[in-house]
């Protein structure tokens, strides 16, 4: 695994951008899978709460989708507006 850089300047193993950073699955991104931005993917449909995406690993902010499965179940735990 190729090794990325850390903030303290040491090497890190790099995310997987295909892999959930949080249940390590298969996130089944379109664009983490190389598809034109453009392309129509489950995501697009889906509200990330700034809770979930708070317990992103800092080094995976950005870099790694989550996948369908956490996403539906963060989102099934916020009470409706």
């Amino acid at each position: 695994m190729p090794a990325c850089p850390t903030p303290d300047g040491a090497p890190s193993p790099c995310p997987n951008p295909n892999l959930c950073p949080l249940c390590g699955a298969p996130n089944v991104c379109a664009q983490a899978a190389g598809a034109p931005q453009d392309a129509p993917c489950w995501c697009l449909k889906m509200t990330f709460t700034p809770e979930l995406l708070a317990r992103l690993p800092d080094a995976e902010r950005g870099m790694s989708c989550i996948c369908q499965a956490c996403a539906n179940a963060a989102s099934a735990s916020v009470p409706p507006a």
